[in-house]
């Protein structure tokens, strides 16, 4: 476990909860990917919080955590967090054009994608109906209705959500979302991997099963049983 500080707690325009995180460098996580963060004073949370990079602080050494944030976390605790885990996103710094699909009800865990697509030149648009955070004027906000747009248009099409949002998708949509597309799921992650309890099982085709915590939180669009 790595000491981290706490160091500001704020709602971004989204009215979700962050927290920005002082740490090493290895203890950042990349996109996609998670830390486990105990917060040692705080004995009324039995569990490890789970935390998702929702943008990177360079001034203060750290990274910007994604909601939810514990709201009994404030400015100056500190953290124990834990080394990276699960599978994140492939890099999107070679993409030309980068969609953005959020289907829940924020759409922080995307944003680095963004961040690093924009810095390589490539054009980046967020589909979603949640509230927006505070975004770079280069990035188009679309709403969920102009998502069969981005199939012809994108070379890359990252999503963040449940597996029940996915479905909740017409037919039509959910067959036109190119295989290869990446899914961030929300998931419970209790255990991180060590107990294979099961709860964050995810169905894939063939009669397969993976757990989110270890062989994801990311998936390949084409390998999910969304049946």
């Amino acid at each position: 476990m790595t000491n981290a500080r706490i160091v500001e707690v704020f709602h971004d325009t989204d009215g979700f909860l962050r927290a920005a995180i002082q740490c090493p460098p290895e203890s950042v996580p990349s996109p996609g990917a998670y830390v486990m963060a105990v917060h040692p004073q705080i004995t009324r949370e039995p569990l490890a919080t789970p935390l998702f990079l929702s943008g990177y602080a360079q001034s203060l050494k750290g990274f910007v955590a994604a909601p939810p944030i514990p709201e009994s976390w404030q400015p100056g605790d500190w953290l124990s967090l834990g080394s990276t885990l699960g599978r994140g996103f492939l890099s999107s710094q070679s993409v030309s054009r980068l969609a953005l699909v959020s289907l829940g009800s924020h759409c922080a865990r995307l944003l680095p994608l963004a961040a690093d697509a924009l810095a390589s030149g490539g054009a980046v648009s967020i589909f979603t109906d949640a509230p927006l955070p505070r975004l770079s004027p280069s990035i188009e906000a679309r709403p969920i209705i102009d998502l069969p747009e981005a199939f012809a248009w994108a070379d890359h099409i990252v999503l963040d959500s449940s597996l029940g949002e996915l479905q909740s998708l017409n037919i039509e949509t959910r067959e036109s979302i190119p295989a290869h597309s990446e899914v961030l799921l929300h998931s419970p992650l209790p255990c991180a991997g060590l107990a294979d309890c099961g709860i964050c099982a995810v169905p894939l085709k063939l009669n397969k099963w993976a757990y989110a915590c270890t062989d994801g939180p990311v998936f390949s669009y084409g390998e999910l049983n969304l049946l």
